[in-house]
């Protein structure tokens, strides 16, 4: 079914090959026909015995049904679309029991009776205020769904050389044709597949930890290359005549562990540095073609994609079901909406960087040392300091609404965090430090938390709310003002902006920079953990963060905060 998504011949066919999907990711209907083999007993048991029992069970169950074809083979006659043999899918009862998890672990009364509760994916809809037990990760479900779809999309848009072609740092023409995807030939077809097998499993690792999904989905894909390996080589033994090989499975999980690399490089939360091991990685894999040149650069264009699919569909309604891939013409409707956007101008620039990246490292072909790459991307990330925390700051206050505010990203910002840095530390200093900081972990999250605190003071101010806290961070209307200017709401909002946008950049420095100069310095790649820190980042101490005088705050006082949420 993957094979065929990506040039199904008509939006019909996309449907039924994407309803063969959903039903790999959760077969309802096969749970529902097992519902006989779950528990039932005269004597109810203790409640968390109840539970036990049911869990135990349905393990036996979802072994059951994954050892049944959830993979079925798509056979287009003409005009009809046949689904024929089915075959063993990898790693699908860790799917299915994270589906099975429920909104609240309830200890059911009688599991045949109200199986529905148990196997219930979506949230029932007009069932007259009752409470319905259903998936906790239907979230996921969909979202999981939409990348794929995105995914096959995006690789339709970019068949045609041209749509590569419109990248700025594409004028080669050459280029542009080998980036192309293509419907023909057994390797071009094993590439669009491994690729959509990476869509598929791109999030696999969140069925063990969520914040850490990448390296563990990797982990289970490289873990388990027996298994995996037979089964999926039945797969393309038969459709393509071709075996899957162990190293093809270890650059899925690659893939795997870098699909959100470009994003976060995007956002300023990865630096460039972490290019290096991928570079390095997709160089190596591409050995095994004889134009291992051309190859490298289309496994690197891959990894690109799949990091767009999972941004595209992660901007608007995450967690819902978006029908809209299943349109051609609205799919290549909403991709040239978001190259319209400037975090699509950020993922082509940094794909220009990691291309010519590759193009240095592929230099010293047979080479083990990795050691002039690493310092061609350290070169890259202290150059891009100030971008990559304007990124970070950009990204944080992105889609937050203050009236008379437009928090969008301006010119001046650039200048702003380098006055900032400045008055905190060495500039070069800083620059060499936080470009050894390969990745800031959900340091987004913790920002943009910040961020909207600031905003709802800041409304605050601008509504006269008089018992509220002042962060001192805007200028408002006065109507007994003498100037001129008070009154002014284009003069205000104009300053405004640029008050904000200095408070809370001095904000996030001011973090970087105690993080950065909290203990002896190492010379070597570090990176920020912000998941249990978001966790400890209570209201109060963001109101402590946010109402410290001007926007060079007190040092001390930052660390002090600071000490009570990150973990050393």
């Amino acid at each position: 079914m993957l094979f065929a998504l990506a040039s199904p011949g008509s939006d019909e066919k996309f449907v039924g090959i994407m309803q063969k999907i959903e039903r790999a990711y959760w077969p309802e209907s096969e749970y529902v026909r097992q519902k006989k083999d779950l528990p039932s007993w005269e004597i109810r048991p203790k409640p968390v015995d109840r539970i036990k029992l049911i869990n135990d069970k349905l393990k036996v169950i979802t072994a059951k049904i994954c050892e049944k074809g959830l993979y079925v083979r798509v056979k287009q006659n003409g005009q009809d679309l046949t689904f024929e043999g089915s075959y063993v899918l990898p790693f699908m009862e860790r799917y299915h029991e994270y589906f099975l998890a429920r909104q609240w672990n309830d200890p059911i009364r009688d599991p045949q009776d109200d199986y529905k509760d148990i196997l219930m994916l979506k949230e029932p809809k007009n069932d007259q205020g009752t409470r319905r037990n259903y998936s906790k990760n239907i979230g996921d479900y969909n979202h999981f769904l939409n990348v794929v779809g995105a995914c096959a999309r995006l690789m339709a848009y970019f068949s045609d050389g041209k749509a590569a072609n419109n990248f700025d740092f594409i004028n080669d023409k050459t280029l542009s044709e080998i980036l192309a995807y293509k419907f023909v030939g057994t390797d071009e077809k094993m590439r669009n597949f491994m690729l959509l097998l990476a869509a598929f499993y791109h999030d696999l690792g969140k069925t063990v930890v969520y914040h850490r999904h990448a390296m563990e989905g990797a982990m289970i894909v490289a873990g388990h290359p027996t298994k995996s390996l037979y089964h999926l080589s039945l797969i393309t033994k038969d459709i393509l005549n071709k075996e899957l090989t162990r190293e093809d499975l270890l650059f899925i999980g690659d893939l795997l562990n870098h699909h959100d690399q470009f994003g976060t490089l995007s956002t300023g939360e990865t630096g460039y540095i972490r290019l290096t091991s991928i570079i390095d990685g997709i160089k190596r894999y591409a050995k095994k073609y004889s134009d291992s040149s051309s190859w490298s650069r289309k496994l690197l264009f891959d990894l690109w994609l799949l990091n767009v699919a999972d941004i595209c569909v992660s901007i608007n309604n995450k967690w819902n079901r978006q029908t809209e891939w299943f349109s051609q013409t609205k799919a290549e409707e909403k991709i040239a909406e978001f190259r319209q956007t400037a975090q699509w101008e950020c993922l082509v620039h940094d794909f220009d960087v990691a291309v010519k990246l590759l193009e240095k490292h592929e230099k010293y072909d047979h080479s083990s040392n990795t050691l002039e790459l690493q310092q061609d991307a350290l070169n890259y990330s202290s150059r891009h300091v100030i971008e990559r925390i304007r990124r970070l700051v950009v990204a944080s206050v992105r889609g937050i609404k203050i009236s008379n505010i437009d928090l969008d990203d301006n010119e001046a910002l650039d200048a702003i965090v380098y006055r900032n840095i400045e008055s905190l530390s060495d500039v070069a200093e800083f620059s060499r430090r936080f470009a050894l900081i390969g990745q800031m972990d959900y340091s987004l999250g913790f920002f943009r938390r910040i961020a909207q605190r600031a905003a709802l003071h800041v409304q605050r101010e601008i509504n006269f709310e008089t018992d509220k806290p002042k962060t001192g961070w805007v200028h408002v209307e006065h109507e007994n003002a003498k100037e001129k200017h008070l009154n002014n709401s284009e003069f205000l909002a104009r300053i405004n902006v640029s008050f904000f946008s200095d408070n809370f950049a001095s904000t996030v420095i001011q973090i970087i920079d105690y993080l950065l100069f909290r203990e002896k310095e190492v010379d070597q790649i570090r990176n920020f953990e912000f998941v249990e820190a978001n966790t400890r980042l209570t209201d109060e101490k963001i109101d402590k963060i946010l109402t410290l005088e001007g926007p060079y705050r007190s040092q001390k006082t930052i660390e002090q905060i600071l000490k009570t949420i990150f973990i050393y």
